[in-house]
């Protein structure tokens, strides 16, 4: 269950917490989703909320492939074999702070 959500209208969180809803939030990459084909991971970005119609923060997935290209990390290593930083949000929280 995610913590912290850019986007955190009530309804978001509440379907987003509930694992039995195609609705969900990748921190790492700061995507929100819905899963198109059960228990397949066949996933569609989506870029507003469809409860407030707010627009969502933007994915951060190439920069996200961009940060980890000078470490040489292979883009097949499994998430927790990845540099602390890189497993969740951190990475790009860090670079959002003041």
């Amino acid at each position: 269950m995610p913590g912290y959500l850019p986007h955190d209208c009530p309804q978001m969180r509440t379907f987003i917490e509930d694992s039995r809803l195609p609705i969900g939030y990748t921190d790492r990459f700061r995507e929100y989703w819905i899963e198109l084909v059960a228990g397949h991971r066949a996933l569609q970005v989506i870029e507003f909320c469809p409860w407030c119609g707010a627009e969502l923060p933007r994915s951060l997935r190439d920069e996200y492939f961009d940060a980890l290209e000078p470490l040489e990390v292979d883009i097949g290593t499994a998430v927790d074999e990845l540099p602390a930083e890189y497993r969740d949000d951190t990475w790009w929280r860090r670079l959002e702070s003041p």
